[in-house]
Protein backbone atom coordinates (compact mmCIF):
# COMPACT_ATOMS: atom_id res chain seq x y z
CA UNK A 1 0.00 0.00 0.00
CA UNK A 2 0.82 3.41 -0.53
CA UNK A 3 1.90 5.43 2.42
CA UNK A 4 -1.90 7.37 2.34
CA UNK A 5 -3.82 4.50 2.42
CA UNK A 6 -4.67 1.98 5.39
CA UNK A 7 -6.51 -1.29 5.72
CA UNK A 8 -9.83 -1.03 7.95
CA UNK A 9 -11.39 -4.27 9.78
CA UNK A 10 -14.64 -3.80 11.71
CA UNK A 11 -14.73 -5.74 15.29
CA UNK A 12 -17.18 -9.14 14.66
CA UNK A 13 -20.00 -7.86 16.86
CA UNK A 14 -21.02 -4.82 14.81
CA UNK A 15 -21.73 -7.22 11.69
CA UNK A 16 -24.68 -9.08 13.60
CA UNK A 17 -26.34 -5.87 14.05
CA UNK A 18 -28.33 -3.55 11.32
CA UNK A 19 -26.26 -0.48 12.60
CA UNK A 20 -22.72 -1.30 11.03
CA UNK A 21 -23.16 0.38 8.04
CA UNK A 22 -23.99 3.32 10.02
CA UNK A 23 -20.80 3.28 12.58
CA UNK A 24 -18.54 2.53 9.53
CA UNK A 25 -19.82 5.68 7.54
CA UNK A 26 -19.31 7.89 10.55
CA UNK A 27 -15.60 6.75 11.09
CA UNK A 28 -15.01 6.81 7.45
CA UNK A 29 -15.97 10.37 7.73
CA UNK A 30 -14.45 11.04 11.22
CA UNK A 31 -11.08 9.74 9.94
CA UNK A 32 -11.40 11.25 6.54
CA UNK A 33 -11.22 7.84 4.67
CA UNK A 34 -12.01 7.34 1.22
CA UNK A 35 -13.09 3.98 0.66
CA UNK A 36 -10.77 2.26 -2.18
CA UNK A 37 -12.26 -1.35 -2.34
CA UNK A 38 -13.10 -4.37 -1.20
CA UNK A 39 -9.84 -6.04 -0.05
CA UNK A 40 -11.69 -9.28 1.67
CA UNK A 41 -15.05 -9.87 2.14
CA UNK A 42 -16.64 -12.78 3.83
CA UNK A 43 -20.08 -14.28 3.14
CA UNK A 44 -21.95 -16.65 5.19
CA UNK A 45 -24.71 -18.71 5.77
CA UNK A 46 -26.03 -20.20 9.39
CA UNK A 47 -28.44 -22.77 8.40
CA UNK A 48 -29.76 -26.82 9.69
CA UNK A 49 -31.61 -28.02 7.09
CA UNK A 50 -31.01 -27.63 2.83
CA UNK A 51 -33.83 -26.40 0.96
CA UNK A 52 -33.87 -29.95 -0.10
CA UNK A 53 -34.78 -31.45 3.32
CA UNK A 54 -31.34 -32.88 4.05
CA UNK A 55 -29.94 -31.72 7.38
CA UNK A 56 -26.46 -30.03 7.23
CA UNK A 57 -24.77 -32.82 9.23
CA UNK A 58 -25.76 -35.43 7.15
CA UNK A 59 -24.79 -33.15 3.93
CA UNK A 60 -21.23 -33.12 5.61
CA UNK A 61 -21.32 -36.80 6.82
CA UNK A 62 -22.54 -37.88 2.91
CA UNK A 63 -19.80 -36.06 1.63
CA UNK A 64 -17.10 -38.02 3.84
CA UNK A 65 -18.35 -40.96 2.83
CA UNK A 66 -18.89 -40.31 -1.29
CA UNK A 67 -22.78 -40.67 -0.73
CA UNK A 68 -22.67 -37.06 -1.90
CA UNK A 69 -20.10 -35.10 -3.88
CA UNK A 70 -19.36 -31.53 -4.76
CA UNK A 71 -18.15 -29.92 -7.83
CA UNK A 72 -15.30 -27.53 -8.26
CA UNK A 73 -12.89 -26.95 -5.74
CA UNK A 74 -10.99 -30.02 -5.76
CA UNK A 75 -8.76 -29.27 -2.84
CA UNK A 76 -9.80 -29.84 0.63
CA UNK A 77 -9.46 -30.64 3.69
CA UNK A 78 -11.57 -31.83 6.92
CA UNK A 79 -11.49 -32.00 10.64
CA UNK A 80 -13.08 -34.10 13.04
CA UNK A 81 -12.94 -36.39 16.02
CA UNK A 82 -12.11 -39.92 16.45
CA UNK A 83 -13.91 -41.17 19.58
CA UNK A 84 -17.31 -43.96 19.89
CA UNK A 85 -17.57 -42.69 16.28
CA UNK A 86 -15.87 -40.94 13.75
CA UNK A 87 -17.45 -37.44 13.94
CA UNK A 88 -16.61 -34.96 10.93
CA UNK A 89 -17.08 -30.94 12.47
CA UNK A 90 -15.39 -28.85 9.49
CA UNK A 91 -14.68 -28.50 5.94
CA UNK A 92 -12.60 -26.12 3.72
CA UNK A 93 -12.17 -26.17 -0.17
CA UNK A 94 -10.19 -24.52 -2.17
CA UNK A 95 -6.77 -22.55 -1.82
CA UNK A 96 -6.23 -19.80 1.07
CA UNK A 97 -4.55 -18.22 -1.90
CA UNK A 98 -7.73 -18.53 -4.55
CA UNK A 99 -9.86 -16.01 -5.30
CA UNK A 100 -12.59 -17.67 -3.28
CA UNK A 101 -12.19 -20.11 -0.39
CA UNK A 102 -14.83 -22.09 0.42
CA UNK A 103 -15.35 -23.38 4.21
CA UNK A 104 -18.20 -25.85 5.56
CA UNK A 105 -18.43 -26.12 9.55
CA UNK A 106 -20.30 -26.84 12.80
CA UNK A 107 -21.06 -23.31 14.08
CA UNK A 108 -22.15 -24.42 17.23
CA UNK A 109 -19.35 -26.52 18.14
CA UNK A 110 -16.91 -23.33 17.20
CA UNK A 111 -19.20 -21.35 19.74
CA UNK A 112 -18.38 -23.39 22.41
CA UNK A 113 -14.73 -22.43 21.98
CA UNK A 114 -14.80 -18.91 21.97
CA UNK A 115 -18.34 -18.04 23.22
CA UNK A 116 -19.52 -15.07 20.67
CA UNK A 117 -23.01 -15.25 22.08
CA UNK A 118 -24.80 -12.52 20.28
CA UNK A 119 -24.70 -15.03 17.31
CA UNK A 120 -26.68 -17.21 19.19
CA UNK A 121 -29.35 -13.98 19.88
CA UNK A 122 -29.05 -13.69 16.23
CA UNK A 123 -30.16 -17.33 15.76
CA UNK A 124 -33.18 -17.20 17.97
CA UNK A 125 -33.77 -14.33 16.20
CA UNK A 126 -33.60 -15.83 12.47
CA UNK A 127 -35.93 -18.99 14.23
CA UNK A 128 -33.33 -21.41 14.09
CA UNK A 129 -33.80 -24.25 16.49
CA UNK A 130 -30.65 -23.92 19.86
CA UNK A 131 -31.34 -27.39 20.54
CA UNK A 132 -29.61 -28.97 17.33
CA UNK A 133 -26.24 -27.83 15.95
CA UNK A 134 -25.99 -24.87 13.43
CA UNK A 135 -23.93 -25.35 10.43
CA UNK A 136 -22.24 -22.77 8.55
CA UNK A 137 -21.11 -22.43 4.88
CA UNK A 138 -18.65 -19.65 4.24
CA UNK A 139 -16.77 -17.84 1.05
CA UNK A 140 -13.82 -15.88 1.94
CA UNK A 141 -12.87 -14.05 -1.37
CA UNK A 142 -9.81 -11.53 -1.99
CA UNK A 143 -10.25 -8.30 -3.92
CA UNK A 144 -9.82 -11.23 -7.16
CA UNK A 145 -13.11 -12.88 -5.43
CA UNK A 146 -14.74 -9.52 -5.30
CA UNK A 147 -14.67 -9.08 -8.96
CA UNK A 148 -17.68 -9.63 -11.19
CA UNK A 149 -18.91 -9.22 -14.98
CA UNK A 150 -22.22 -7.37 -15.77
CA UNK A 151 -23.45 -10.30 -18.50
CA UNK A 152 -25.06 -8.00 -20.61
CA UNK A 153 -21.92 -5.74 -21.72
CA UNK A 154 -19.23 -7.62 -20.15
CA UNK A 155 -17.93 -4.86 -18.11
CA UNK A 156 -15.51 -6.38 -15.20
CA UNK A 157 -15.85 -4.06 -11.40
CA UNK A 158 -15.61 -4.88 -8.52
CA UNK A 159 -18.72 -5.70 -5.82
CA UNK A 160 -19.40 -1.88 -3.92
CA UNK A 161 -18.48 -2.01 -0.59
CA UNK A 162 -22.13 0.33 -0.14
CA UNK A 163 -23.97 -2.54 -1.17
CA UNK A 164 -22.69 -4.67 1.67
CA UNK A 165 -25.26 -2.70 3.75
CA UNK A 166 -28.31 -4.01 2.10
CA UNK A 167 -28.62 -7.79 3.22
CA UNK A 168 -31.18 -8.74 0.58
CA UNK A 169 -28.46 -8.40 -1.86
CA UNK A 170 -25.56 -9.96 0.27
CA UNK A 171 -28.42 -13.09 0.56
CA UNK A 172 -28.78 -13.07 -3.16
CA UNK A 173 -24.78 -12.47 -3.24
CA UNK A 174 -24.44 -15.41 -0.88
CA UNK A 175 -27.31 -17.61 -3.21
CA UNK A 176 -25.40 -16.79 -6.21
CA UNK A 177 -21.89 -18.13 -5.39
CA UNK A 178 -23.47 -21.00 -3.53
CA UNK A 179 -24.27 -22.13 -6.76
CA UNK A 180 -20.96 -22.18 -8.16
CA UNK A 181 -19.22 -23.10 -4.80
CA UNK A 182 -21.26 -24.94 -3.22
CA UNK A 183 -22.44 -27.20 -5.64
CA UNK A 184 -23.17 -30.78 -4.14
CA UNK A 185 -24.81 -33.32 -5.95
CA UNK A 186 -25.76 -37.51 -5.30
CA UNK A 187 -22.95 -39.39 -6.48
CA UNK A 188 -23.21 -42.35 -8.52
CA UNK A 189 -26.76 -40.82 -10.27
CA UNK A 190 -24.33 -40.42 -13.75
CA UNK A 191 -21.21 -41.49 -15.46
CA UNK A 192 -19.68 -37.73 -14.48
CA UNK A 193 -20.11 -35.73 -11.45
CA UNK A 194 -21.02 -32.57 -12.75
CA UNK A 195 -23.85 -34.61 -14.36
CA UNK A 196 -25.02 -36.06 -11.24
CA UNK A 197 -28.53 -34.68 -9.89
CA UNK A 198 -27.74 -31.69 -7.67
CA UNK A 199 -29.00 -31.40 -4.07
CA UNK A 200 -31.23 -28.06 -3.97
CA UNK A 201 -29.06 -26.73 -0.42
CA UNK A 202 -30.01 -23.31 -1.22
CA UNK A 203 -32.54 -21.57 -3.88
CA UNK A 204 -30.99 -20.54 -6.97
CA UNK A 205 -30.53 -16.60 -7.07
CA UNK A 206 -29.87 -14.12 -10.26
CA UNK A 207 -28.01 -10.75 -8.93
CA UNK A 208 -27.62 -9.27 -12.28
CA UNK A 209 -23.47 -10.15 -13.10
CA UNK A 210 -21.64 -13.24 -13.23
CA UNK A 211 -19.05 -14.09 -10.85
CA UNK A 212 -14.92 -13.99 -12.64
CA UNK A 213 -13.71 -17.45 -12.75
CA UNK A 214 -10.29 -17.84 -13.12
CA UNK A 215 -8.11 -20.38 -13.41
CA UNK A 216 -6.06 -21.28 -10.51
CA UNK A 217 -2.61 -20.82 -12.74
CA UNK A 218 -3.31 -17.22 -13.50
CA UNK A 219 -3.66 -15.63 -10.03
CA UNK A 220 -1.24 -13.17 -8.69
CA UNK A 221 -0.36 -13.55 -4.67
CA UNK A 222 0.86 -10.93 -2.77
CA UNK A 223 3.87 -13.18 -2.00
CA UNK A 224 4.77 -13.39 -6.06
CA UNK A 225 4.48 -9.37 -5.83
CA UNK A 226 6.85 -8.91 -2.90
CA UNK A 227 9.35 -11.82 -4.34
CA UNK A 228 9.09 -10.36 -7.78
CA UNK A 229 9.76 -6.53 -5.96
CA UNK A 230 12.75 -8.16 -4.38
CA UNK A 231 14.29 -9.66 -7.17
CA UNK A 232 13.96 -6.50 -9.78
CA UNK A 233 15.77 -4.51 -7.16
CA UNK A 234 18.67 -7.31 -7.08
CA UNK A 235 18.18 -7.11 -10.79
CA UNK A 236 19.68 -3.89 -11.02
CA UNK A 237 22.24 -3.55 -7.82
CA UNK A 238 23.97 -6.65 -10.00
CA UNK A 239 26.37 -4.60 -12.10
CA UNK A 240 28.11 -7.80 -13.55
CA UNK A 241 26.46 -8.93 -16.69
CA UNK A 242 26.08 -12.33 -16.46
CA UNK A 243 24.40 -11.45 -13.17
CA UNK A 244 22.31 -9.31 -14.53
CA UNK A 245 21.47 -12.27 -16.83
CA UNK A 246 20.55 -14.63 -14.22
CA UNK A 247 18.50 -12.43 -12.19
CA UNK A 248 15.90 -11.68 -15.35
CA UNK A 249 16.04 -15.14 -16.20
CA UNK A 250 15.39 -16.49 -12.53
CA UNK A 251 12.05 -13.79 -12.42
CA UNK A 252 10.78 -15.46 -15.29
CA UNK A 253 11.68 -18.91 -14.05
CA UNK A 254 9.29 -17.94 -10.73
CA UNK A 255 6.85 -16.16 -12.86
CA UNK A 256 6.76 -19.47 -14.82
CA UNK A 257 6.87 -22.14 -12.10
CA UNK A 258 4.20 -20.43 -10.13
CA UNK A 259 2.32 -19.96 -13.22
CA UNK A 260 1.07 -16.00 -11.82
CA UNK A 261 0.01 -13.12 -13.59
CA UNK A 262 2.24 -10.88 -11.87
CA UNK A 263 4.21 -9.97 -14.87
CA UNK A 264 3.08 -9.41 -18.89
CA UNK A 265 5.40 -9.89 -22.12
CA UNK A 266 4.98 -5.82 -21.80
CA UNK A 267 6.83 -5.61 -18.41
CA UNK A 268 9.48 -8.03 -19.52
CA UNK A 269 10.27 -5.52 -22.27
CA UNK A 270 10.30 -2.50 -19.88
CA UNK A 271 12.51 -4.13 -17.51
CA UNK A 272 14.71 -4.97 -20.42
CA UNK A 273 14.65 -1.31 -21.65
CA UNK A 274 15.41 0.52 -18.37
CA UNK A 275 18.79 -1.56 -17.89
CA UNK A 276 20.17 0.89 -20.43
CA UNK A 277 19.10 3.78 -18.69
CA UNK A 278 21.70 5.50 -16.77
CA UNK A 279 19.70 5.59 -13.26
CA UNK A 280 16.31 3.85 -12.70
CA UNK A 281 14.25 3.83 -9.24
CA UNK A 282 13.63 0.02 -9.34
CA UNK A 283 10.39 0.11 -6.71
CA UNK A 284 8.96 2.83 -9.15
CA UNK A 285 9.93 0.75 -12.51
CA UNK A 286 8.02 -2.35 -10.68
CA UNK A 287 5.20 -0.41 -9.99
CA UNK A 288 4.44 0.61 -13.41
CA UNK A 289 5.09 -3.19 -14.34
CA UNK A 290 2.41 -4.25 -12.08
CA UNK A 291 0.04 -1.84 -13.18
CA UNK A 292 0.83 -2.48 -17.25
CA UNK A 293 0.27 -5.90 -16.03
CA UNK A 294 -2.97 -5.31 -15.29
CA UNK A 295 -4.06 -3.35 -17.68
CA UNK A 296 -3.28 -5.86 -19.95
CA UNK A 297 -4.92 -8.87 -18.79
CA UNK A 298 -7.64 -6.72 -18.54
CA UNK A 299 -7.67 -6.15 -22.29
CA UNK A 300 -7.00 -9.54 -22.97
CA UNK A 301 -10.29 -11.13 -22.43
CA UNK A 302 -13.00 -8.78 -20.70
CA UNK A 303 -14.49 -12.34 -19.30
CA UNK A 304 -11.22 -12.89 -17.42
CA UNK A 305 -11.12 -16.23 -18.87
CA UNK A 306 -7.31 -15.92 -19.55
CA UNK A 307 -4.48 -18.50 -20.89
CA UNK A 308 -1.12 -18.22 -19.32
CA UNK A 309 1.20 -19.16 -22.46
CA UNK A 310 -1.01 -16.81 -24.45
CA UNK A 311 -0.02 -14.03 -22.43
CA UNK A 312 3.55 -15.08 -21.11
CA UNK A 313 5.33 -16.18 -24.18
CA UNK A 314 8.33 -13.95 -24.13
CA UNK A 315 11.50 -15.54 -25.23
CA UNK A 316 13.50 -12.06 -24.92
CA UNK A 317 17.04 -11.82 -23.01
CA UNK A 318 19.38 -10.23 -22.07
CA UNK A 319 21.58 -9.40 -24.91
Amino acid sequence: MRDDMCHLKMENYWLYTDVWYDILSSALRQFEITPFKLSRLDIACDWQNGQCGIAAHDIMTGLMSRKYVKVHQPAWRVNGTDAATMTWHSMAFGSKGSAVFTRFYNKTLELQATGKDYIRETWKGAGLNLERDVYRVEFAMTDLGTQVIDPETGEQFDIPYDRCADRLYIAGLFFHYAQHYFDIRRAGTASKRTQCRRLDVFPEQAVGFIAVQRPRYMLTTKTDKVVVRSMIRALFAAQDFEQRRFMFNSIKTYVAVRKSNVLCRGAYRLILDALHSEWIDPDALTDECFEITKEHFERYDSKGQWIYDAVNDTHDYIK
